[in-house]
């Protein structure tokens, strides 16, 4: 009797734990639920700049998309588009990379008729021809080398002429809404 009673008990409390668990998230803490998955958002500027490797002024030369496999199973349904940018760096306002160097660029593309939806709200894919402030994370590529991809939490903002921000950015709206030219995120930048 006591093994069935030890046994119930037992059963009982790992049922309790999880269904206590599940609770919905508590919408005080710095997370959100992206694309299925879960995005730890930094609680100030400086750590965000901490998971930054460079934050670059660029102007886009050429976008390529690529089909990627992303699993060992042949199903379409494991294969993503990996948009990758050749760009021209004009400016640095964190990080090694130098104004004049030609970086790649890698974006995270939809899978089939679903839309990478972090991408879009970081700011979208660059377009050739165009100029943007990139948040960048450094890659090693086993192809290319060294390979920037725009981080999710920094995104990009598209520039006009005079350096002005032209769309929003819903992740990195969260650090730099007070923000809204090259110039005003260097000074920032620079007081970090």
């Amino acid at each position: 009797m006591k093994k069935w009673m030890i046994l119930f008990l037992c059963v009982t409390s790992l049922l309790l734990v999880s269904c206590n668990s599940a609770k919905e998230p508590d919408p005080d803490k710095e997370t959100s639920y992206v694309s299925e998955q879960l995005i730890m958002f930094p609680g100030s500027r400086e750590q965000l700049m901490q998971r930054m490797d460079a934050v670059i002024v660029a102007n886009v030369q050429k976008t390529e998309v690529q089909n990627m496999q992303v699993s060992s199973d042949p199903d379409p349904e494991y294969y993503i588009d990996m948009y990758t940018s050749t760009s021209s760096v004009k400016q640095t306002l964190y990080g090694e990379i130098q104004p004049g160097q030609t970086i790649l660029v890698r974006q995270h593309g939809d899978n089939q008729d679903k839309l990478y939806e972090d991408t879009m709200k970081s700011g979208g894919y660059l377009e050739k021809g165009s100029s943007y402030l990139l948040f960048l994370e450094k890659r090693a590529d086993r192809k290319t080398g060294e390979t920037y991809y725009i981080t999710s939490l920094g995104g990009q903002y598209l520039l006009n002429n005079k350096g002005e921000f032209t769309n929003t950015n819903e992740f990195g709206d969260k650090y730099w809404s007070d923000v809204n030219t090259v110039n005003e995120m260097k000074t920032v930048l620079d007081s970090l």
